[in-house]
C-alpha cells in the first residue's frame, strides 16, 4: 500500500507543479500583452492630445539589439527625464511630445512612427493571443486529467476495500481457503 500512495504523493507533486508552471507562462504572455496595449494607448494618446518640446540628450547607451538615450526637457520650469529608442548622440536636441496633463509622460516624436506602434500591436496581438491560448489549452487538459485523477483514485479506494474484504472473510475462522 506505501508504494502505491508514493506513486501517487509523486504524481500529484507533478501535476501541482504543471499547474504552478502554466500558470506562470499564462501571467507572464498576459502581462507583456497588457504592456503592448499600454503602449498603444500611450502612443494614441499622444497623437491625439500630445504638446511638441523640445528636450536635450543627456546619456546615451549603444548595444548590438538597440539603442537608448535619456533625454531631459522642461515644462513649465519642472524639469522631466524619458527614455528614449534610438541612436542620438550627447548634448543633441530631440523634439519631445509630452501630455499636457501628465508632463512626465512623454516620448520622442520619432517613437510615434508607424513602425514602433506595429510593433507595439504586434506585441499586444500576439502574447495576448498566446496567453489566452495557454489558459484555453490548460483548462482543456486539466479539468479532465483532474476528473481522471479523481476516478483513478476512487477505483482504487473500491478495490482496496474490496481486498480488505476479501482478506476479513479468508481470516474468519470455519471459512475455507
Amino acid at each position: 500500500m506505501p508504494v502505491s500512495w508514493a506513486k501517487n504523493a509523486n504524481r500529484t507533486a507533478v501535476v501541482a507543479g504543471c499547474v504552478v508552471l502554466w500558470l506562470a507562462l499564462v501571467t507572464v504572455l498576459l502581462a507583456f500583452g497588457a504592456g503592448g496595449a499600454m503602449e498603444i494607448a500611450k502612443i494614441h494618446g499622444l497623437r491625439q492630445d500630445g504638446v511638441v518640446t523640445t528636450g536635450v540628450v543627456e546619456s546615451s547607451r549603444h548595444s548590438r539589439q538597440n539603442s537608448t538615450a535619456t533625454v531631459r526637457y522642461h515644462v513649465a520650469g519642472v524639469e522631466y527625464t524619458e527614455s528614449v529608442v534610438g541612436s542620438h548622440s550627447v548634448g543633441r536636441t530631440v523634439a519631445m511630445v509630452y501630455d499636457p496633463d501628465r508632463p512626465s509622460v512623454a516620448t520622442s516624436r520619432d517613437e510615434l512612427g508607424g513602425k514602433n506602434l506595429a510593433l507595439h500591436y504586434l506585441t499586444a496581438v500576439v502574447m495576448s493571443g498566446l496567453g489566452l491560448a495557454a489558459l484555453l489549452l490548460g483548462l482543456v487538459w486539466l479539468v479532465p486529467a483532474g476528473s481522471r485523477g479523481d476516478r483513478r483514485a476512487r477505483r482504487m479506494r473500491q478495490l482496496a476495500k474490496r481486498r480488505q474484504r476479501l482478506m476479513r472473510r479468508s481470516t474468519r475462522p470455519g471459512s475455507a481457503n
